[in-house]
This record gives structure tokens, C-alpha cells and sequence, in this order.
């Protein structure tokens, strides 16, 4: 299954791997040194198609991706900056806004 790692703030990546995007931070560990450490639980978006883009100030990524059981693909955005994420997907011809406590996202009209 392919992946994918995404830059965010400093010390902070984003990894689109198994189905799921993941934030994992840089930990100085007593014991161990430097460690990617998973910053919070991990969002199920899909696998990714294509490499991410990203907007002209690098503080949102666009992945396309395909769940397992499906054949079809959709554009998920992701604000790649800040402690809270905020994630839109783009899931029909006339989408409309959603929004969560922690997210954001796209879901048709009906």
C-alpha cells in the first residue's frame, strides 16, 4: 500500500499510510533520543493516488485517495499547520460545508 509524508510545523510530519493520516511530532526521549512520537489518533481518509499538493503558503496539503472497498477517488485538504487539523473532502458535484469540533468537510448536497 502505497504512502505518503507530508512536512508540517516544525519538528511535525503528516504521514498518509494504511488508510489513515496520522500527525507525528519530533520527542527529544531521555532514553531513546530523538523519536517520532503520534500526535493524536489517526484520521481513516484512504489510500493516496497521487503525491500531495500543496497551496502557494505550504499550510494546506490536497491528497487524492481511494478507500479500500471502493473504486472511486476523492480530494481530501488538510491544514497542515496548528494543533487543532482541519480536514475537508470533497465528496460530490455540489458540496456543502460541514463542520465538526475539530474538522471541516465537504458532503453533497441532499
Amino acid at each position: 500500500m502505497p504512502g505518503l509524508v507530508v512536512p508540517a510545523e516544525e519538528g511535525a510530519f503528516w504521514t498518509l499510510a494504511g488508510g489513515s493520516l496520522l500527525k507525528f511530532r519530533l520527542t527529544l526521549l531521555p532514553d531513546r533520543g530523538l523519536t517520532l512520537v503520534p500526535a493524536g489518533a489517526g484520521l481513516p481518509v484512504g489510500a493516496p493516488t497521487q503525491p500531495a499538493q500543496l497551496n502557494p503558503h505550504r499550510d494546506t496539503a490536497c491528497f487524492v485517495v481511494r478507500s479500500s472497498n471502493s473504486s472511486g477517488c476523492r480530494a481530501v485538504a488538510v491544514r497542515l499547520l496548528g494543533r487543532r487539523t482541519a480536514l475537508a473532502a470533497a465528496t460530490g458535484h455540489h458540496p456543502r460545508l460541514r463542520t465538526g469540533p475539530n474538522r471541516a468537510r465537504f458532503a453533497p448536497r441532499g
